[in-house]
């Protein structure tokens, strides 16, 4: 058995297996998109008690999968203490949504495992007493097979499932935008509240996972061995892919599972997607794919996706693309999205063409500063914190574009 189960990519050859210690994937293995298939492989999900569900997820140490790595049982007593206080019955999302354009795993564990994703959205909605839940995601196979995989278990589940579709779009994956879309609203980020707590759908408190979390919720429910991470990687060269990595996976594991050449033809990594940390590569050597393992270079999984800088390929170049993506792709309901993303990506694509002058770098350095913290969600802060992290990941790289000139792509 190899290291990994990828996602097939069409138009793309299957990478070759990695060399390593083989595992049984179980999140992107063997698929199961029929429940008849998944009894088969895994069985039924054990009988539980609310009580008994967060102590599985307490004693699993789950966490969410979407970016922000908070303790999932965090978000469920947060919950259930809103529901007790308000008295109102909580919902439970299973958000499949990506927007992040270079993430695969969602959709990739979606179409493989959908009923694994649906089994650990009923165990959730026990945990919190919902009587509501549903499916946030974008068109695309991933959908199709959740959708057709609740309809197939529709009279069987205890906690009725329903569709909400949202257009594909960077914030739509948000917690508080996944909300909003439940209310038939916009699918976008609403302001980040003072008194923090969950996000809420027509005043009832929502439990909002996203879905790779919930599958690992129900491989914890049968028993099962904990996955390793799952993570899209791409380079210029190489078009995103899903994999499944066996535990204690590092960064280089991860970009030799994708193809074996791309560690010696990498200069450096943006870890954790669009509004991740760029990172040279000798930062990553040894770094496992853990919030813990990544830490000490400031850097955290995110939404488990690495992008690769191979040779011939220029970070700042490569950021100034995501910060203009990013200012597109904001909410334009605050200041810093409305004002301060784009001018933001204006003095970085500034400074990657080689037009930037030393006082043109005060001036992008200032930017970021100036967006951290102020927004009305934290999608600006991303985008400062993915330029700031290019400025201090390649520093020669600056300084030969203020020069007018490239190291990386020749002239």
């Amino acid at each position: 058995m190899s290291l990994l189960t990828p996602l097939p990519v069409a138009g793309a050859a299957p990478p070759p297996a990695a060399p390593g210690r083989a595992v049984r994937p179980l999140l992107l293995g063997a698929p199961a998109p029929r429940l008849a298939d998944r009894l088969g492989l895994l069985g039924p999900v054990p009988a539980a008690t609310a009580d008994d569900v967060l102590d599985l997820v307490r004693a699993a140490g789950l966490r969410g999968r979407g970016g922000a790595w908070r303790p999932t049982a965090v978000k469920m007593d947060a919950v259930r203490e809103r529901a007790r206080r308000t008295g109102r019955a909580p919902l439970v999302a299973a958000n499949a949504a990506e927007g992040e354009p270079l993430s695969r795993k969602d959709a990739a564990l979606a179409t493989a495992r959908p009923h694994l994703v649906l089994d650990g959205l009923q165990l959730a909605a026990r945990a919190v007493g919902a009587r509501e839940a549903l499916v946030h995601a974008h068109p695309g196979l991933g959908l199709d097979a959740l959708a057709a995989a609740a309809s197939e278990r529709a009279d069987l589940d205890p906690v009725p499932v329903r569709l909400v579709v949202v257009e594909r779009a960077y914030v739509a994956g948000q917690e508080s935008a996944v909300a909003r879309a439940a209310e038939g609203g916009p699918a976008l980020p609403r302001p980040r509240p003072r008194s923090g707590g969950p996000v809420e759908v027509a005043g009832a408190p929502a439990l909002v996972l996203n879905a790779e979390t919930l599958a690992r919720l129900a491989l914890a429910a049968r028993g099962l061995p904990t996955p390793g991470p799952l993570v899209s990687v791409s380079a210029p060269d190489l078009e995103a892919r899903a994999l499944e990595l066996p535990p204690g996976a590092r960064v280089v594991d991860a970009l030799a599972a994708a193809h074996p050449t791309l560690p010696a033809r990498t200069h450096a990594v943006l870890v954790g997607g669009y509004a991740g940390t760029w990172l040279p590569l000798a930062a990553c050597r040894g770094r496992a794919l853990t919030p813990e393992g990544l830490a000490p270079v400031g850097a955290t999984p995110g939404a488990g996706v690495l992008l690769a800088a191979t040779t011939g390929t220029c970070v700042l170049r490569t950021t100034a693309v995501v910060a203009r993506y990013l200012a597109d792709s904001s909410a334009r309901q605050c200041g810093p999205c409305w004002r301060g993303l784009p001018h933001l990506a204006a003095l970085v694509e500034a400074l990657a063409a080689g037009t930037a002058d030393a006082q043109g770098l005060a001036r992008l350095q200032e930017a970021v500063g100036l967006v951290v913290g102020r927004g009305a969600c934290a999608h600006p802060d991303g985008a400062a914190g993915t330029v700031a992290s290019a400025l201090a990941a390649v520093p020669g790289d600056v300084a030969a574009h203020l020069a007018g000139r490239c190291e990386q792509v020749a002239a």
